[in-house]
């Protein structure tokens, strides 16, 4: 049986100077079992809801239920709770810390969840693992690694904190073609659910479900 994951219901959201609000009363389902892609052009939309599903934008109206447990977007303690026990975020750009090794860069992460130090080592050649990396990079720092590898690094630091959901917004979006299949590969065979946008049809169609945005400000279940 699928398990709702992300329910949004009557979604309306507005920014200050368009008269036309960008969603207005969107429902959308989400189940614990999809790899999802958000795709369409800049500015279509793909982002922000990318962001409303892991209330990095709560400035929108109607309500969000994460498990049939509903989470008031203006309650900050709620929403903080949210992101950090359940939400992994992968960017367009690594974002690593050029000036810290990678092992340094993973464990950064578990420190502000105090995590022990004992147990960090562990926690990180796990997640390296995920990815299928080798251990030996740790000690490396990013500028010596390629533009995929730093990508997988990044998708390590978004699972060491073992987050129920992963947003990855245009991961792939800086990689040549074979990096960007090797991520999309990794992200793939991570067995919690991933919301990635896109502006790649071809990554798209690879994702269990595929949404897409049109200039005409539909959304589109394809």
């Amino acid at each position: 049986m699928r398990n709702p994951f992300i329910n949004l219901v009557g979604i309306t959201k507005h920014y200050p100077k368009n008269d036309k609000p960008l969603f207005e009363n969107l429902n959308l389902t989400l189940y614990d079992d999809q790899f999802i892609a958000l795709s369409g052009e800049s500015g279509c939309g793909k982002s922000t809801l990318l962001r409303i599903l892991g209330l990095i934008d709560t400035a929108f109206e109607g309500s969000f239920y994460f498990k049939d447990l509903r989470i008031n977007q203006k309650d900050v303690l709620a929403v903080e709770s949210f992101r950090k026990n359940h939400l992994g975020i992968v960017f367009q750009d690594h974002n690593l810390i050029e000036r810290y090794t990678i092992y340094r860069n993973l464990e950064l992460p578990l420190i502000v969840q105090k995590v022990p130090f004992h147990k960090r080592r562990d926690m990180i050649e796990k997640a390296l693992r995920a990815v299928n990396l080798s251990t030996a990079l740790l000690s490396r720092y990013p500028y010596e690694l390629s533009g995929g590898q730093n990508q997988r690094i990044a998708i390590c630091r978004a699972l060491i904190k073992n987050p129920t959901l992963i947003l990855a917004d245009e991961p792939t979006g800086n990689l040549d073609d074979h990096n960007a299949e090797i991520v999309l590969d990794v992200l793939k065979s991570l067995k919690i659910p991933i919301i990635l946008t896109t502006h790649d049809l071809e990554i798209a169609r690879q994702a269990d479900r595929h949404i897409h945005f049109t200039k005409a400000g539909e959304i589109i279940d394809c």
